[in-house]
């Protein structure tokens, strides 16, 4: 759906025992997942029966470009663990119009709030199924904002699939020519299945 905005909810974390689980998946469909560039606007999306985040639904392509920026998906804002049972970010049927940010945008905007902290999920941290124009930067996959292990149980990042081939235009990390700022490079550790696949 077009003109989405979510920002400053709990999906799937009930305040009094921070453990009840959503029947699904957290967040569906969304152009703005995040902060939008404000602090204090992400999201927290942990302890779904599901996808933290699913983009996309089987069979209907989806519109609009897709920011994911500023979240916690698998673990709490305090950094505990409390991961989806599925993917942390999960994305498919995604036409080659459409654009991804998933973590800071590089603009020089408050780049240091944009980066998502994603771990302790079931599965991958973030799976881009099926799409192009892919930007993912500035997010900590697999460990909270102490270090401490939240690793996720599949990879920290796949991107494409055997059927749906080697998406175009990818960037993973430093987007212009340098980053002196330090707030593009991701951090990929701890993961079952591997970094970057």
């Amino acid at each position: 759906t077009g003109g989405t905005l979510a920002k400053g909810n709990s999906e799937g974390v009930t305040v009094v025992d921070g453990a009840s689980l959503n029947g699904g998946d957290g967040l569906i469909e969304g152009l703005l997942i995040g902060s939008g560039g404000g602090a204090g606007y992400g999201n927290v999306i942990s302890g779904n029966n599901g996808d933290g985040i699913h983009v996309g639904t089987t069979g209907s392509a989806i519109s609009g470009d897709v920011k994911i920026q500023g979240n916690y998906i698998g673990v709490t804002s305090a950094g505990a663990a409390l991961g989806n049972t599925d993917e942390g970010i999960f994305g498919e049927y995604s036409p080659t119009s459409v654009d991804w940010t998933i973590g800071t945008d590089g603009n020089g905007v408050t780049d240091s709030t944009e980066g998502n902290y994603i771990g302790s999920n079931t599965q991958r941290g973030i799976y881009i199924f099926e799409g192009d124009d892919i930007t993912i930067a500035g997010n900590v996959i697999g460990e909270n904002a102490s270090g401490a292990d939240r690793g996720n149980g599949g990879a920290g990042i796949i991107i494409g699939s055997v059927s749906t081939g080697v998406p175009n235009n990818v960037t993973i990390g430093t987007i212009g020519a340098d980053d002196t700022s330090g707030y593009e490079r991701n951090v990929v550790v701890n993961n079952d299945g591997g970094g970057i696949n």
